[in-house]
C-alpha cells in the first residue's frame, strides 16, 4: 500500500512534465534549444503569402496586349533580397576562410615553435642532468620560471630533487607550486 502512494506522485509527475514538453513544443520552434520563437503553422504562412499577393502588379505580355500577367513586388524584392544576402554570405565565406587560413598559419607557427622547443627542453634536461648537483641549481637560476620548472619536470626524480636540495626554498616553492 505504501508502495503505490509513493509511485502515484511520480507518475503524475512524469505524465504532467511529458505532456508540458509536448505542448510546449508544439507552440514554439525548438524548447530543446531554448528556441522559444513561436513556431509559424500553415496558417500563419498562408496569412504572410495573402499579405504578399496582394503586393501585385499587372504587367503586359509582349505577345498579345490582352493578356496580363500578375508579378509579385514583394517576391521579386525577396529574391532581390535573398540575392543580396548570398552575396553578402559568399564574401563572409571568403572572410572566414583567410581568417581560418590565418589561425591554421598560426597553429603550424606555435606547432613549430612547441617543437623547437620539446627538443630544447630534451638537449637542455640531458645537460642538467649530467652536472653536478649543486652546478646545475646555479644553471637553473638563470633560465626564466617557466623554463626551470619544465625543465626540472622533465629530469628524472631523483636527479631533480637532488638538484632542488641546493636551490633556496622560496626559489623550490615558486618553482612547484600550481598556478
Amino acid at each position: 500500500m505504501k508502495n503505490i502512494a509513493i509511485v502515484i506522485p511520480f507518475v503524475f509527475a512524469f505524465l504532467f512534465v511529458t505532456g508540458m514538453l509536448v505542448y510546449l513544443n508544439t507552440l514554439y520552434n525548438n524548447i530543446f534549444q531554448f528556441d522559444f520563437s513561436p513556431r509559424l503553422d500553415n496558417q500563419s504562412l498562408a496569412a504572410a503569402d495573402s499579405l504578399a499577393i496582394k503586393d501585385t502588379v499587372t504587367v503586359n505580355n509582349s505577345q498579345s496586349e490582352s493578356d496580363t500577367t500578375l508579378v509579385d513586388k514583394t517576391g521579386l524584392n525577396g529574391f532581390q533580397n535573398n540575392f543580396n544576402q548570398k552575396d553578402q554570405s559568399i564574401t563572409e565565406n571568403k572572410t572566414d576562410e583567410k581568417s581560418n587560413s590565418e589561425v591554421n598559419k598560426n597553429l603550424v607557427e606555435k606547432a613549430k615553435r612547441d617543437s623547437a622547443y620539446s627538443a630544447w627542453l630534451k638537449k637542455t634536461v640531458k645537460l642538467v642532468e649530467n652536472l653536478p648537483p649543486a652546478q646545475a641549481s646555479k644553471l637553473l637560476k638563470n633560465y626564466s620560471d617557466n623554463q626551470a620548472r619544465d625543465i626540472i619536470y622533465a629530469m628524472k626524480q631523483k636527479k631533480a630533487a637532488k638538484i632542488i636540495s641546493f636551490l633556496e626554498s622560496e626559489y623550490v616553492h615558486k618553482l612547484t607550486r600550481f598556478e
